[in-house]
């Protein structure tokens, strides 16, 4: 009776570990799913924000390129950021914008 309830046992966690492995891809998918769709959506009602983002994103890539320093490209990207918001329609709106469209894009990766 104890092998019986042992196997049953075995077989519960073996199962349990299968559905968990399952269900971690798709939890994953629909985490990145989601950030994309919430960058696409704060891109689209905030597109001077958005053109921002993407050119520092550029500088800042530049600059990793360049220099290989992750510091230094943060700090190319923050103040690209800082300068390019002063010519859209609202200066905190953008830096909050752009946070936001890093931190979404920090987590797709």
């Amino acid at each position: 009776m104890t092998t019986i309830t042992f196997k049953r046992f075995v077989i519960l966690v073996a199962s349990a570990a299968a559905i968990a492995g399952l269900a971690q891809p798709a939890a994953a998918q629909g985490a990145r799913s989601y950030a994309q769709s919430q960058i696409s959506a704060l891109s689209r009602e905030n597109p001077g924000s958005a053109i921002v983002y993407a050119s520092c994103r550029a500088v800042a890539d530049d600059e990793y390129y360049h220099s290989g320093s992750v510091e230094r490209a943060l700090g190319a990207l923050t103040a690209c950021a800082g300068f390019g918001c002063a010519f859209t329609d609202s200066y905190q709106n953008c830096l909050s914008v752009n946070t936001r469209l890093f931190i979404l894009e920090l987590s797709l990766s």
